[in-house]
């Protein structure tokens, strides 16, 4: 996959074009920033605040969409029944948060949405990061990560599945 990179400023031949031509530029490069921010808004590191993450499994995007919170945040979330907002991709999603009355600390069937609208995979990882908790509110915010592999180590130019370490679609791919 190749890039080109535009340098910044104009050529000489866009100076001599005019204001006209600058403003144009001017509202493109506003553009581009608005687009930078969208993919700012969706991947940012994680701060000192709580989080827990899962990689989806079938349950979690099929059928049942059951998602159990890891131990690992239940010390911090309220032993009650919580107003849950997950937000992600700058749009909220509701649902109940049950953290008294089943045997495991759960969202409600608001899950189930959040999956649908955002259309999510088995394997694909979600990162919830807490960012206010109370008994009257509970608010997360998610990074979805895809789970698939890009498509350039998929089919490469010899025909073979596998990148140049060996590994296929099949095999794990293992970050240090």
């Amino acid at each position: 996959m190749e890039f080109s990179a535009r340098r910044d400023g104009p050529s000489e031949g866009e100076k001599s074009r005019g204001k006209a031509k600058q403003k144009i530029k001017a509202k493109t490069n506003k553009s581009c920033i608005n687009n930078s921010q969208q993919q700012l808004d969706e991947h940012w590191p994680l701060s000192d605040k709580p989080y827990f993450h899962y990689i989806l499994a079938d349950y979690q995007v099929q059928n049942q969409f059951l998602l159990v919170l890891p131990a690992k945040i239940h010390k911090v979330l309220p032993k009650a029944i919580v107003p849950v907002i997950l937000t992600c991709r700058n749009k909220n999603w509701k649902m109940q948060y049950y953290g008294v009355g089943y045997a495991h600390q759960k969202f409600d069937s608001g899950w189930k949405n959040f999956s649908i609208d955002n259309k999510l995979n088995v394997g694909d990882g979600c990162v919830f990061e807490l960012t206010e908790c109370s008994t009257e509110c509970i608010k997360f915010r998610v990074q979805i990560l895809s789970g698939e592999l890009p498509a350039e180590l998929l089919n490469r130019g010899d025909g073979s599945n596998s990148t140049p370490d060996g590994a296929t679609p099949d095999t794990p791919i293992i970050i240090f």
